[in-house]
């Protein structure tokens, strides 16, 4: 049986003009708009003939994928407008979730829009992408084959509509038998059913006829949210067109309901069917189940005297999203060398070790690199809270090795994508020897000739091998001699005194 979302424009505008349904719209948190929508895709909802043209009042999906620059903030927001002939088909809020179930973002699904806020996923987080999907419906006819929506940014997205257009629902001159449709509120927490009972329908089951309603035994009847409108025999289109319809108040006595919980059904009887003729438009919500899934199905028919007429299912599809980026760093390793000395062709080995916040080894490390002058290379993958010690085993020969900013990095929130560091060998000039002063060698000093004092004539020859003392004599020798010639000096000057007295 094909399934006609209870959300067609037709069944919407009806409803509306009833005051079945109250639509209140959440307002999303407002800062910088950012363009970061980057395919919108209309999946069509027959999946066994996707060729087939999409009708008026059908549900589908739309997907797209975004992704916003490192600088985002939480607060910015993203979205999407849709085109005339697609709306929202209920108001759906939902979280973009990352693989491990942080909040990337928020969204809101409504009307002819739907925007997302970022969260502080951002704020520890690089490359941030993801994806959102959203429940939408044809609310018009088009033979448009395209459809295009606008970003935030100002920016359009042309998207191919399946099967080549929306046709219409079908004709307008009402349907001559009871039928049943199913969709969800506004809201998105309950199914919503609708009955369109033709009164030449009603009269032909009899007098006094019964129609009993079961709904899926998984949901509950919400007996305030029962409300009949009427349609004349004249105003089929305007239903369809604008969804111009009486509201018939329960207390009016032309309907009554009679709720069994325990059957999961109620009774609804019209004592007194307009003998005009038209419609009789029956709507009513059931909450869904707080367990319910993506992909349950919710049964719903109607019955006169045993005999069912109508029937129709909900199938539960929200809206949803993910993201993700990544946390991890890089660190960027650049080589230079400086020096006046002797800069050796040679590459170079550094290495770098890094360790987790808990003080464990991050898989793969230490990690050598093989280096050569004026390159740079990367260490990926380094995770938020590691500490990282860079050295260098094999420097070349350097004098000083430095590295800046420093050897030891710690990667925070605040450190760039990629961090840079780099390390610097110096090649000094060899010092010139500085020469050796010569130290003068102390002449040899020649030995002293042995004086033999004299025995006899001092004139007598020396003996042989020695030489006549000519120069100084021995010290006791000149010291005698002095002694000698002192006294002969007192001698001569005591016989000149005497002479004088005399």
């Amino acid at each position: 049986m094909r399934h006609i979302s209870l959300t067609r424009s037709a069944v919407v505008a009806g409803i509306a003009v009833a005051g079945l349904f109250a639509v209140a719209v959440p307002s999303a948190a407002s800062a910088a708009p950012l363009d970061a929508i980057d395919t919108v895709t209309i999946i069509s909802p027959d999946p066994d003939d996707p060729t087939a043209p999409l009708t008026v009042g059908d549900e589908f999906s739309v997907d797209a994928t975004w992704s916003v620059s490192d600088d985002a903030q939480p607060g910015d927001t993203f979205g999407l407008t849709f085109p005339s002939p697609i709306s929202v088909a209920w108001t759906q809020d939902f979280d973009l979730l990352s693989p491990d179930g942080l909040v990337v973002g928020s969204c809101v699904a409504s009307g002819q829009s739907v925007e997302c806020t970022l969260g502080g996923y951002v704020l520890d987080h690089d490359d941030v992408r993801g994806s959102l999907s959203v429940r939408a419906t044809a609310a018009e006819a088009t033979e448009a084959t395209e459809v295009t929506f606008e970003t935030s940014g100002d920016a359009t997205v042309t998207v191919p509509v399946p099967g080549g257009g929306i046709v219409d629902a079908g004709p307008s001159s009402g349907p001559e038998d009871i039928r049943k449709y199913g969709g969800m509120t506004a809201d998105g927490t309950a199914a919503r059913w609708a009955i369109e009972v033709p009164i030449s329908h009603l009269v032909a089951l009899g007098d006094g006829v019964v129609l009993t309603d079961t709904y899926d035994e998984r949901l509950t009847l919400d007996l305030s949210s029962l409300s009949v409108a009427h349609v004349a025999p004249d105003g089929w289109d305007a239903w369809i067109a604008d969804g111009t319809a009486e509201s018939i108040p329960l207390a009016s006595g032309e309907w009554t309901v009679t709720d069994s919980p325990s059957t999961h059904s109620f009774d609804l009887t019209f004592p007194k069917p307009r003998p005009v003729g038209g419609w009789y438009l029956v709507s009513y919500s059931t909450p869904l189940p707080a367990d319910a899934a993506p992909g349950d199905v919710f049964g719903n028919s109607v019955a006169a005297s045993g005999t069912e007429l109508a029937s129709s299912i909900v199938t539960y599809t929200e809206a949803g999203g993910n993201g993700s980026g990544s946390r991890d760093r890089s660190l960027a390793v650049r080589k230079t060398v400086a020096g006046d000395g002797t800069i050796p062709d040679t590459t170079f080995t550094v290495r770098v070790s890094c360790v987790t916040g808990d003080g464990s080894v991050v898989p793969g490390h230490p990690v050598d690199l093989a280096i050569r002058a004026d390159e740079t290379l990367r260490v990926d993958d380094v995770p938020m809270g590691a500490t990282c010690t860079v050295s260098e085993p094999e420097d070349g020969g350097a004098d000083p090795v430095s590295f800046s900013p420093a050897p030891v990095i710690e990667i925070t929130t605040d450190s760039a994508a990629v961090v840079e560091l780099t390390v610097t060998n110096t090649f000094e000039p060899a010092p010139t020897p500085t020469p050796t002063p010569t130290v003068p060698t102390a002449p040899t000093a020649e030995p002293t000739p042995s004086v033999v004092p004299p025995t006899g004539d001092s004139s007598a020859p020396a003996p042989d091998g020695d030489l006549a003392v000519t120069g100084a004599a021995e010290p006791g020798i000149a010291l005698g001699a002095a002694g000698a010639l002192i006294a002969l000096g007192l001698a001569v000057t005591l016989v000149a005194r005497r002479r004088t007295a005399a």
